[in-house]
């Protein structure tokens, strides 16, 4: 009778376990300043004082001199637009991002 109780109590604690790590919200991935970014997006780069501005320009020109290769969580690798030149740049070292709009009419 004793084991029967402690199998059943098992059964019930892993049932419960269970309904509670199910029960739970997935993880939504967390915005960075780095989102709005994508990878194979023309962006310019400026050295400012060794801390970087990258620029976007959506709706504009492809070849911007840049393209984005990868967009980690904390860096960004950008590909010039030779395809020669990769370079790898810790968000530290980003002093902004600037996105601009072409206006639509």
């Amino acid at each position: 009778m004793k084991r029967i109780s402690n199998k059943l109590i098992l059964v019930a604690l892993v049932a419960l376990a269970s309904f509670n790590v199910s029960g739970q919200a997935p993880d939504q991935p967390r915005k960075s300043v780095l989102s709005v970014l994508k990878e194979g997006q023309a962006v310019t780069l400026k050295d400012n004082s060794g801390r970087f501005e990258i620029g976007t320009f959506d709706g504009g020109p492809i070849m911007l001199g840049h393209k984005v290769v990868e967009v980690g969580t904390d860096y960004l690798t950008i590909e010039d637009i030779a395809g020669v030149i990769q370079t790898r740049i810790p968000i530290w070292s980003i002093k902004s991002i600037v996105k601009l709009t072409v206006p639509r009419k």
